[in-house]
């Protein structure tokens, strides 16, 4: 009896857990829940970030149209000024042709200040004409050959199936990708119709003040 008494007093002893043990296996469960926590924060992080990208997807996308439509809007300006321009370099032309010093009928060696100056200003009145002709000048500059969206690129294609294949299987980013490479090619015809339009308003104003100095004296 004694003997069974011990073995069970000595089992008892075993299954005590210590406090270094107790320590040990406090520790553990802290640096599980600490593990949990930070995976948690993680997921919830990633989850932002894809929300995130989410929005500013749907933001691009309601963007685009907007953009494109706002450089159209200065192609248009840009093309009607031009033709403005030319109407009235066109119509003073004449005018200086018709009742300003006879320049083209009269020897260089007979031209006085009013022929200097009446040459001077058809000079800059033609080139006016000229810069707003450049300005209204069809282009068809593009980034690449084929696309999904502007009348350019769709012409590339060898026929309409082949375009509607590309069209039926192009995804999401694809399409996006489609209408920032059409923004940018807007964008450049557009800059360089404001380039030539700007040379042409200088050129006129030079010459129409010269022109009716003219006329006036």
């Amino acid at each position: 009896m004694n003997n069974e008494k011990e073995e069970i007093v000595k089992k008892e002893d075993e299954s005590i857990i210590s406090p270094s043990e107790e320590k040990a296996m406090s520790e553990d469960v802290q640096k599980l829940g600490s593990l949990s926590i930070f995976k948690r924060k993680a997921e919830a992080k990633e989850e932002i970030k894809l929300g995130e990208k989410k929005d500013s997807s749907g933001i691009v996308k309601e963007i685009l149209p907007s953009i494109r439509g706002s450089i159209d809007t200065y192609i248009s300006l840009a093309d009607a000024k031009a033709g403005f321009l030319l109407g009235i370099a066109a119509g003073l032309l004449a005018v200086t042709y018709s009742y300003g010093p006879t320049i083209f009928t009269t020897s260089l060696n007979e031209w006085k200040t009013p022929e200097v100056l009446s040459s001077i200003g058809i000079f800059f009145l033609s080139l006016s004409i000229c810069f707003s002709l450049f300005t209204v000048w069809p282009r068809m500059r593009t980034s690449k050959r084929k696309g999904l969206f502007s009348w350019v690129h769709v012409a590339g294609y060898k026929g309409v199936k082949e375009y509607l294949r590309d069209l039926g299987s192009a995804s999401e980013g694809k399409m996006v990708e489609g209408l920032c490479e059409l923004n940018y090619d807007l964008s450049v015809v557009c800059r360089q119709k404001y380039l030539w339009l700007s040379r042409a308003f200088k050129s006129s104003l030079i010459g129409i003040i010269v022109c009716i100095g003219v006329l006036v004296s």
